[in-house]
């Protein structure tokens, strides 16, 4: 695969997609303090396919619906087409618990992190060993996840102009415990160059680590 882009999820490495997209170039977005300032930092880079996990999956979107990057193949990875439940959309989790959510984090972020990975890696198989590959290994920038935390709560995939959106392939786990898995089928009706969902059994919200070899083969196929 040539001049791919990855976009990682949520309070995990930004190199977190390495194991099925080897050599692509990994998106550092934690580093930055808004998403006006990562996309500037992104113009001119040469993309013929992105992936997104999670969060990172909204921003690939939302990269290019603003013409930053033009990828002729998108896959998504776990992606929520919003994560928070609001008006016609009640897959979504309630807000009270997103709140709680953020409360714990603001206060203690490195182990409110170590809990996400277990919410991650809930409803897997292989939960166990999930976790554990799961584990953030920069303790001392945790804090600055609170910003692109709150880009989860307040973005919504029902905003954007889906006629720039190319062909994709969007990919969940039947177990996903931090998504609905039937989010993927929101994007259905509206990505009209081609679209594709993979459902995997027993699967929790990182698929990419519950069967690499799986979702390195549908990446492939689908590009």
């Amino acid at each position: 695969m040539k001049n791919v882009v990855t976009f990682s999820g949520w309070g995990q490495n930004y190199d977190a997609l390495e194991n099925i997209a080897p050599g692509a170039a990994h998106i550092n977005y934690k580093d930055f303090d808004s998403v006006e300032a990562l996309f500037e930092s992104l113009q001119g880079i040469q993309c013929d396919i992105a992936i997104g996990w999670s969060l990172g999956g909204q921003l690939a979107l939302r990269a290019i619906d603003s013409d930053v990057i033009k990828p002729k193949r998108l896959v998504l990875i776990s992606t929520p087409f919003q994560f928070i439940a609001g008006p016609g959309l009640k897959c979504g989790i309630d807000v009270d618990s997103f709140n709680v959510f953020m409360n714990d984090f603001s206060h203690d972020p490195v182990k409110t992190l170590k809990q996400f990975s277990l919410l991650i890696a809930r409803g897997d198989k292989d939960a166990k060993e999930i976790a554990r590959r799961l584990r953030n290994s920069d303790k001392e920038g945790a804090a600055k996840w609170l910003y692109w935390l709150e880009q989860l709560r307040s973005f919504t995939c029902q905003t954007m102009d889906y006629n720039k959106i190319p062909p994709t392939l969007a990919i969940i786990g039947s177990g996903d415990s931090v998504i609905d898995s039937s989010q993927v089928d929101l994007f259905r009706p509206l990505i009209r160059s081609g679209y594709k969902a993979e459902v995997l059994d027993n699967c929790g919200h990182a698929p990419h680590l519950h069967d690499e070899q799986k979702v390195r083969q549908l990446i492939l196929e689908a590009v």
